[in-house]
């Protein structure tokens, strides 16, 4: 049951992970229009308040999206219950402080191994590593805590 589970739960990140991307590239084109958010975040030289907020737009938008999806495909919980949703966000705020928070981070250290790529794909790259990482920590806390069905 829990190998079909991991499954599951890879398809659907897979699919959310296309969406979060698919998001970013839409808020980044429309950020980099706006010369308010051109500029460097906290004086951060590799990352611009644009990227940093379409990154932090895509995953909260991303994150309602999968919710839905974990709780009905994954899961197969039909039904709305308040304390899963609780648990969803504060595992999904785990995965906020990883994926966002790093994101800056993850950029510097993908810059100074001089990869032959550039510009929007190594914010994908970065957003996919950091994603995966996410992956596991996120299945596991889900699987035993989030959706763990009450025993008494």
């Amino acid at each position: 049951m829990m190998q079909s589970q991991f499954f599951r739960f890879i398809l659907t990140a897979a699919f959310c992970y296309l969406i979060d991307l698919l998001l970013y590239s839409v808020l980044l084109y429309e950020f980099h229009q706006r010369q308010s958010l051109q500029g460097p975040l906290l004086g951060l030289s590799y990352i611009s308040l644009a990227q940093f907020l379409a990154r932090l737009l895509a995953f909260l938008l991303t994150t309602y999206i999968a919710y839905y999806l974990q709780r009905q495909f994954t899961f197969k919980k039909n039904y709305m219950n308040n304390s899963r949703l609780h648990r969803f966000y504060l595992v999904t705020g785990g995965g906020f402080i990883i994926q966002v928070m790093l994101f800056p981070i993850v950029l510097l250290f993908l810059k100074h191994l001089a990869l032959p790529i550039k510009g929007i794909w190594m914010d994908y790259l970065g957003m996919l590593s950091l994603g995966l990482l996410a992956l596991l920590c996120n299945y596991f806390l889900h699987y035993y805590w989030t959706f763990k069905e009450k025993r008494f």
